[in-house]
């Protein structure tokens, strides 16, 4: 028996000097919020307010579920990470930004059917992307879970994960002595943070789901698609959701149009929309006009979707607002979306629930930039020229 002590002694004592030393790594991970469950997240931040963006791996569904459950929205913006910039000061009601969640028509479906059983909603904003009819694309396409490039499987992994960001330049050692000490949850500008990325850098979801990308909009991070470039090489090389196809897929219409009925047979009102491209991608689209006539296709369809209203805000020229308001080259910041609220305002679902007031005041205060209203109230940073288009910032 007592060799087997002696064994096990010396087995602890080597597996407590393997990992001894990660311990300070697990304490920073929990400390900026990267072993707590989305769930608990939802339900911190509607207590304490601040962003959660993590740096391993998280579960957009799982997280946009919990926040219906606990805001009880009477309006949602459903779609992909292209309806994130709709956010709560937008609307007098109880609103939730389910952006992020839909990728293609089937899980546009599953959502669907969770709006359904959820009481409290009334309106649906639903953004329809022109890829989801692209068939090629969605069978490539991974669903659910968005996982970072950090993803690993368990928890005692993650004491490594600070050691690769020490190395790599992406946190620095005053970071991580800084959230060391201070303890859970991080801040970053005075508000809680939770995830790195939040922590380091400003990015992520608030309490409403939208999301708020202060890391390039302030200049903590340098934009991938400066000059529209990565999107413009999207197109150029016709891949990823610029990918070229002939026609749309109608087995796509088809499943949308079902989510749509499911939403309205449990009496919501659905508005659906295309949402924006900037200028520079349209022209560049337009040069390479014979490729891309499915979306002309695209358009058509929409009114034939059977939703109570539809909007197409394809072309940001048609309600004014430029490629300064976007963050890049698909995503349209929040001067832009509070633009196209305003433009839905006369809606029968929306008149009630908009907040005319607030809109046009972060349209009148924050035209030209891609920050406005309280996401950049938020901070006390200055916003930079980070697409390098010569946009007059703070």
């Amino acid at each position: 028996m007592s060799r087997y002590r002696k064994y096990l002694q010396v087995l602890f004592a080597v597996l407590a000097a393997l990992l001894l030393p990660l311990l300070p790594n697990l304490v920073f991970m929990r400390n900026i919020g990267e072993l707590t469950d989305e769930q608990r997240i939802a339900a911190l931040q509607q207590d304490q307010g601040g962003l959660y963006g993590t740096a391993t791996t998280y579960d957009v569904l799982r997280y946009k579920k919990a926040l219906m459950a606990l805001r009880e929205p009477e309006v949602v913006a459903l779609g992909s990470s292209r309806v994130m910039q709709f956010r709560q000061e937008f609307f007098r009601v109880p609103f939730a930004n389910l952006g992020g969640t839909v990728s293609d028509t089937q899980l546009l479906r599953r959502l669907a059917e969770s709006i359904a059983e959820t009481p409290s909603v009334k309106v649906v904003i639903l953004g329809f992307d022109f890829w989801w009819t692209n068939r090629e694309l969605n069978e490539r396409k991974e669903r659910n879970v968005v996982l970072r490039e950090d993803y690993l499987s368990g928890k005692i992994e993650l004491g490594f994960v600070p050691l690769r960001w020490l190395a790599d330049g992406r946190i620095s050692s005053n970071f991580y002595r800084h959230s060391l000490a201070q303890g859970f949850p991080a801040r970053i500008d005075g508000i809680p943070a939770f995830g790195a990325n939040a922590a380091a850098r400003g990015n992520g979801f608030a309490p409403d789901g939208s999301y708020m990308y202060n890391g390039v909009v302030y200049g903590l991070e340098k934009s991938a698609d400066a000059g529209f470039a990565e999107i413009r090489d999207r197109i150029v090389r016709s891949v990823d959701n610029f990918g070229q196809f002939a026609h749309l897929d109608h087995a796509a219409l088809r499943e949308a149009a079902a989510a749509i009925d499911i939403m309205q047979a449990a009496g919501k009102r659905v508005v659906v929309f295309a949402p924006p491209l900037a200028t520079a991608i349209l022209n560049e689209i337009e040069r390479r006009r014979d490729s891309y006539l499915y979306l002309d296709e695209f358009l058509r369809a929409l009114p034939q979707l059977g939703a109570d209203a539809w909007h197409s805000f394809h072309d940001p020229r048609q309600f004014d607002s430029s490629d300064c308001e976007f963050v890049d080259g698909i995503h349209g910041g929040d001067v832009t979306y509070a633009r196209i609220v305003l433009r839905m305002a006369e809606d029968p679902g929306l008149a009630r629930a908009v907040d005319r007031d607030a809109l046009g005041e972060v349209v009148r205060s924050s035209a030209g930039r891609a920050s406005g209203g309280l996401a950049a109230a938020l901070s006390t940073r200055k916003q930079v020229d980070f697409l390098e288009l010569g946009c007059v910032r703070d």
